[in-house]
């Protein structure tokens, strides 16, 4: 049912921006878009290999409501999803022009502006995406995925004025407006489903305790 909404979406997003791009900016401008596009979203993927273990566990603790459990598990969630995305997205804004060029063996040439975009989308991105997944193992999918598949559609169409507006580069501003308008959805609904009572502020306590005992196993080690 409602799960099957979010390829769709995705269907919608990842086609329907590079079929905007080639009828409006010219077939010759989508390689540049796609190639792009390929390339930031490995940082999705990293935030995907760190989210999915994650998911069971959630389960466990949403089907037995251990809300110290649910609270770890979400600022972790948040916490792992950040320290990866936030770094990946201002690399990706410094070097992925460069990168670009590399692996495409200087065939394809593709403007800094687009790439910084696509840099904003996939950070936004690299947030709300990790985030459903809990809701998803929480068996509330039709909350965000009936909005993801409006939304995406919405902003189609609305990189078609983007392009027209800024070349190649609109598709990624509208990408980084979808991923945006997504947080704000998948965070609002997080807030009702899990209780805005939720304690944040004790599930990362109980993070910095874990990275800290790491660290002191690390010291101690490196001492003998």
């Amino acid at each position: 049912g409602a799960v099957m909404l979010l390829p769709l979406a995705q269907a919608i997003v990842l086609q329907g921006m590079a079929l905007v791009v080639g009828a409006v900016a010219g077939r010759a401008a989508v390689p540049a878009f796609v190639a792009t596009r390929t390339l930031s979203r490995i940082g999705m993927q990293m935030c995907w290999i760190v989210s999915s273990p994650l998911m069971p566990e959630f389960s466990s603790a949403w089907a037995k409501q251990d809300r110290k459990k649910i609270a770890a598990i979400v600022a972790g969630t948040l916490l792992f999803s950040a320290a990866i995305i936030a770094p990946f997205g201002i690399m990706f804004m410094v070097w992925g022009q460069g990168a670009i060029h590399l692996w495409t063996g200087g065939a394809i040439v593709v403007p800094q502006p687009l790439v910084a975009a696509m840099a904003l989308a996939i950070v936004l991105g690299g947030v709300w995406y990790p985030l459903s997944n809990l809701i998803l193992a929480a068996n509330r999918p039709s909350g965000y995925t009936v909005w993801y598949v409006a939304l995406s559609a919405l902003f189609v169409g609305l990189a078609v004025i983007l392009v027209k507006a800024l070349g190649v580069t609109g598709a990624a501003v509208a990408m980084a407006m979808l991923d945006f308008v997504m947080l704000l959805v998948v965070i609002r609904l997080a807030r009702r489903l899990f209780g805005s009572d939720l304690n944040l502020r004790e599930g990362f306590a109980f993070w910095q305790s874990v990275i800290a005992k790491l660290s002191g196993m690390g010291q101690n080690r490196i001492g003998t």
